[in-house]
């Protein structure tokens, strides 16, 4: 029974939980967070409006999005904050879960081991708050393991993939939220934490450091005192687990970093069997003689220690190896000795060296081994085709390919097989420089085509942000930016990309809240190389100076000389090279903190912009395949080529004649096939339409006669998809005489002239049926009657939308906007008169304590409802959207 209540007492709470919140989809979400919701009490809104409290959505870059922050200034947050916010039972901030992905531990995917429940907690709190992923299993998609002692099987594990997992303690993720900025992981390496073993051992070495020097005075003094035997202590050595060795290879070929998958501990080694403690019941005498031999056996084999050390170091000093009799003596067990190597090893240990324990029999082929692992280097004769110690595995290069290598292709063909959809920059530049790069691809043997389709090769875009990049890029295409095709046409040859520059970014600035503190200047570089580096500049969001003052934070250099490399070290200015900028835009981020690093300072490349493929580039995955040319295709481009040449050298006369041999068709199609009068010709706008069709659409309606106008009082087709109510929508219904679908310019393109627009109004029942609201009726009320005429507006400051757009709506409906609000006594007045309704409060929740004066005057005041469903519906509602002064 008690179970039972708790679980409803569970639901409760659940229900409590989202009980005030009214949420807007954008996209799909899974069925799992849209049951959360509902359990949790959320009422779904279908349409952005005022009532709108939080806005849901999986997707990162629909323009919707900005439309609701910017707009209607709401939280956009993902799934994550719904299941988040149920296992905190409480209404999480929205901030940690908005969909872009520019927080701190945005990339992160971490798992904990060796730290208390408590710290996993916490953990936890401040990873996910902070963007990242915590998760309890280790494995392949973790990025960070966070471990609070340097032991166990997890530990073990990170250590043998330090090329994929970084290891760190939880200092790293409190550091890093103190700093508000990503910090280099290895400094946070738990191989650096003193445990209470080390600690123990630490001093225990020390005590027998004194107990030595005192043996030695004694000794010298010729003092013979009775001393207590010394206990032999089994040290816990805090690496030996990492040398228990795998099954299924030689101990002798394992990685010092190897970690055992069966076990989380590992057992110290053991100490000689020949040392032992004394016996309790020895008499006293027994202890003395026993004790003098032992001082007189010690006295001898430090004597021998010494020569063996002069042998040792007369060796070093000749530059030759270790004597055999040397490395035996080591090996030696049951004697003094073996207890003298074990100590050795320790202290190996505790320098963080590698090491290996040896054992009887070795000979040279073993110690060759540990000194080469030390060192780094492979033996020359090893047979043994396994890994060897201090020997990386190496991976494999992946080879990425333009064209097949057996193509054999010509210069003129360097694009041949090429098919690109341009997308982006037609609302870049200006539409010549679109015209030219057809012109040029063409010229190359490539092809551009309009719209996207499974026989597309290449997608020439400026960022990461459309659908159609989306899309591209799950079904494979090339995506590359303007620059890599200027490269690659004047290199000749369609290559991969090599340049930072070539790949298009998540977005332009990357915003990167650490750049923006970066004044940079540059020096070395001149023309196209300097335009790139100060792109570069600007793509990461940092702030390009063409002069060094000392307000520059750093300088970017082509070589070291120069009047402004001799400042940037007389000032301390660090500097360094193109491909410090290139690692920031590839997403290397630790670049930050590595301004000194080797492949910074290195100033004597050829290409400087060249980058390495050191870590997997999504973009590149496409690039692995070479795009295979049939002959077939050459033949045909090549007739095409010579075709064209020979038509460059007719004389005029025979151009003029091939020139009247086109299709009569193409011919008339030159020049617009209806003449309009002035007061006839379609004035069109577009909105709620994918910007990467606008330019095709524009280009048919200019054939056809019409124009494109930015005002929406010049409007007279309004051209969209649905009801959306944006302000150029809003106006629309107030001021345009058609409001059409796209359809109605393709089916005149393709008949030569305007068709009726009746047929082609447009309809969008379920969002008509929402608002209560025929768009046709409204648009022929608008025509009869200004809806606002004669009325005034005032708004308060936290209305959304902002001040600009609601004046447009309203001004395109017949009304007035007014800046100020006028004196309370005015108001009352026209309140009290028979204009009541003349003059008309806008507020918001936010600016309720704002109304209280007016309230009390009994004014109404209402919502910006009033406004926008007033002008879809054409009709003005005074009630439905007044606020109750209770």
């Amino acid at each position: 029974m008690e179970a039972e209540e708790s679980n409803e007492d569970q639901k409760e709470e659940a229900v409590k939980l989202f009980k005030d919140v009214h949420y807007y989809l954008i996209g799909t979400i899974s069925d799992d967070a849209v049951e959360m919701l509902e359990e949790g009490g959320a009422q779904e809104e279908n349409y952005l409006m005022n009532r709108v409290t939080h806005v849901i959505t999986e997707e990162d870059d629909n323009p919707d999005i900005s439309e609701a922050q910017d707009i209607f200034d709401l939280p956009v947050v993902t799934p994550k904050w719904i299941k988040m916010s149920l296992l905190c039972g409480a209404l999480l901030p929205t901030k940690p879960f908005t969909p872009e992905s520019t927080s701190l531990f945005s990339k992160v995917v971490a798992c904990c081991t060796q730290v208390s429940a408590t710290d996993r907690g916490t953990l936890w709190a401040m990873i996910t708050f902070n963007g990242g992923r915590c998760v309890s299993n280790f494995n392949k998609d973790c990025t960070h393991l966070i471990a609070g002692k340097p032991s166990g099987i997890k530990y073990k594990c990170a250590l043998y993939h330090e090329d994929k997992i970084q290891t760190v303690t939880p200092d790293w993720v409190r550091d890093c939220i103190e700093s508000k900025r990503y910090l280099e992981e290895k400094k946070y390496h738990p191989r650096y934490l003193l445990t209470k073993e080390d600690l123990e051992r630490r001093e225990r070495e020390k005590q027998e450091e004194e107990a030595a020097k005192e043996v030695d005075e004694e000794e010298s003094k010729g003092e013979v005192k009775k001393q207590t035997p010394k206990v032999q202590y089994k040290v816990k050595v805090p690496w030996a687990e990492e040398l228990t060795p795998m099954p299924d290879l030689p101990p002798e070929e394992l990685p010092v970093t190897m970690a055992n998958p069966t076990s989380d501990t590992a057992t110290p080694p053991k100490a000689p069997s020949s040392t032992s403690t004394p016996k309790e019941s020895e008499s006293p005498k027994k202890k003395d003689k026993k004790h003098k031999k032992k001082k007189k056996k010690k006295k001898h084999k430090k004597n021998k220690e010494k020569e063996k050390k002069e042998k040792k170091k007369k060796g070093r000093d000749s530059g030759h190896s270790t004597p055999r009799s040397d490395v035996s003596s080591i090996n030696e067990t049951g004697s003094e000795k073996g207890s003298a190597a074990s100590r050795s090893m320790l202290r190996n240990i505790t320098n963080n060296s590698d090491f290996i324990p040896f054992s009887s029999g070795s000979g040279k082929r073993r110690i060759s081994q540990v000194l080469n692992s030390i060192s780094g280097r492979v033996p020359k004769n090893s047979k043994n085709s396994g890994l060897h110690f201090g020997v990386i595995p190496s991976i494999p290069t992946i080879q990425y390919y333009g064209h097949d290598p057996s193509s054999n292709l010509k210069p003129e063909q360097c694009l041949l097989g090429c098919i690109f959809l341009i997308i982006e920059y037609p609302q870049l530049v200006s539409p010549d420089f679109i015209v030219t790069w057809t012109k040029v691809i063409q010229q190359h043997g490539g092809m551009v085509d309009d719209c996207y389709s499974d026989r597309i090769t290449h997608i020439l875009c400026d960022t990461q942000r459309t659908e159609v990049f989306q899309l591209a890029r799950k079904d494979g295409k090339r995506c590359i930016t303007a620059s890599w095709l200027n490269d690659c046409l004047a290199d000749k040859m369609m290559k991969p990309p090599w340049r930072a520059l070539h790949f298009p970014p998540p977005c332009f600035p990357l915003n990167l809240p650490i750049c923006k503190d970066y004044v940079i200047a540059v020096t070395g570089f001149e023309g196209t190389e300097r335009n790139d580096v100060k792109t570069m500049i600007e793509m990461i969001g940092a702030v390009y100076t063409g002069y060094l003052s000392r307000g520059n934070t750093l300088l970017v250099s082509r070589r070291i000389e120069g009047f402004k490399c001799e400042k940037a070290q007389e000032w301390r200015i660090p500097m360094v090279n193109v491909r410090w900028l290139s690692d920031i835009i590839l997403g290397k981020y630790d670049a930050f903190q590595n301004l000194k690093a080797e492949r910074y300072q290195t100033y004597d490349g050829e290409d400087p912009f060249k980058i390495e493929y050191d870590i997997p580039l999504p973009l590149m995955a496409p690039w692995t395949s070479p795009l295979k040319i049939s002959s077939t295709t050459k033949r045909s481009f090549m007739a095409q080529l010579s075709s064209k040449r020979k038509a460059e050298n007719m004389s005029p006369g025979s151009a003029k004649r091939a020139k009247k041999s086109l299709s009569i068709e193409e011919e008339v199609w030159d020049t617009p096939t209806q003449v309009l009068e002035p007061h006839k010709i379609p004035k069109v706008m577009f909105t709620g339409i994918d910007a990467q069709f606008i330019p095709d659409l524009s280009k048919k309606l200019e054939k056809l006669g019409g124009r494109v106008v930015n005002d929406i009082q010049k409007c007279t087709h309004l051209v969209t998809t649905r009801v959306i109510r944006t302000v150029k929508f809003l106006c629309g219904v107030c001021s345009c005489r058609f409001i059409i679908s796209p359809m109605w310019i393709e089916e005149s393109y393709k008949s030569r002239w305007f068709l009726d627009e009746t047929n082609f109004k447009l309809h969008d029942p379920e969002t008509e049926a929402m608002f209560s609201f025929k768009l046709d009726e409204s648009i022929q009320l608008a025509k009869q009657k200004k809806l606002f005429r004669n009325m005034f507006f005032y708004m308060t400051a936290s209305v959304q939308p902002p001040f600009h757009m609601l004046r447009e709506i309203v001004h395109s409906a017949g009304g007035t906007l007014l800046e100020k609000r006028p004196p309370l006594n005015d108001i009352k007045r026209v309140q009290l008169g028979a204009q009541k309704h003349s003059f008309i409060i806008i507020s918001c929740d936010q600016d309720m304590p704002q109304c209280r004066e007016l309230f009390r005057s009994n004014i109404d005041v209402h919502n910006v409802e009033f406004i926008l469903t007033s002008v879809l519906r054409q009709h003005v509602d005074f009630n439905s959207f007044k606020y109750n002064p209770a």
